[in-house]
């Protein structure tokens, strides 16, 4: 579900892509919405 939610992020905004997964490698168990 997660990686689902992150691969259409990375679809929907791609200059925030970068920024969801190195928040997200950060805070796995936390949705990193607002990093």
């Amino acid at each position: 579900m997660i990686r689902e939610e992150r691969l259409l992020k990375v679809l929907r905004a791609p200059h925030v892509s970068e920024k969801s997964v190195y928040c997200d490698g950060k805070n796995q168990h936390h949705r990193s919405q607002s990093c």
